[in-house]
């Protein structure tokens, strides 16, 4: 959910509340019940494809891309905050291809 419009060309709800995702990495705001919330609500309508849109304020989904982007100096989100979603991801998700900078992830 970094780019609102996506829903809207794809004629598709958000599964959440949280049709941009900012908010759960928002210091502050976020919180593990926010989270939580989230994830269950991914849960119980999870979207066909999930786009990680490579937005340099969000952590990555891929873990590898993530180790390389909480060691940047410029680095201020606690990432550990999303490990739910992290897991949602990985568990339930397949990076099928990358569309320029996005990563298109596609349900196993």
């Amino acid at each position: 959910g970094g780019d609102p419009s996506i829903y809207l060309l794809a004629q598709r709800d958000a599964p959440t509340r949280y049709f941009y995702t900012l908010p759960l990495i928002t210091d502050g705001y976020v919180d593990d019940e926010l989270v939580s919330s989230f994830v269950e609500d991914l849960r119980q309508d999870p979207p066909a494809v999930i786009f990680d849109i490579a937005d340099a304020r969000v952590p990555p989904l891929d873990a590898a891309e993530r180790a390389t982007f909480e060691a940047d100096p410029l680095y201020a989100v606690d990432a550990e905050i999303l490990d739910q979603v992290y897991e949602f991801v990985r568990s339930g998700y397949v990076r099928d291809r990358d569309i320029g900078s996005w990563a298109m992830y596609t349900r196993r």
